[in-house]
């Protein structure tokens, strides 16, 4: 299993983000995540999404296909990460 996870054109909107032709970083709640897709999200993204709190996701313009950005980071309460985040 990867560490990609697919944002619709919606979904990519609604936060702000960039579906394409650009590189993008979203740090966002994995729930939050998970239930913004309207037809919900798959078994693949579901468990790749479900064990997690927060997540940083980022596009590579060059790397990632249209809507697609990889896991680069994945933030727990206490790490510093995370209390930057919430700050």
């Amino acid at each position: 299993m990867n560490n990609e996870v697919y944002l619709d054109y919606e979904q990519c909107e609604y936060f702000g983000v960039a579906y394409m032709h650009s590189n993008a970083t979203l740090v966002i709640n994995a729930k939050t995540l998970l239930n913004s897709k309207a037809n919900g999200y798959d078994e693949y993204h579901f468990n790749l999404l479900t064990p997690f709190q927060d997540v940083i996701l980022e596009r590579n313009d060059k790397t990632n296909s249209p809507g697609w950005f990889s896991i680069s980071k994945v933030l727990y309460p206490g790490d510093e990460a995370f209390i930057e985040y919430i700050s």
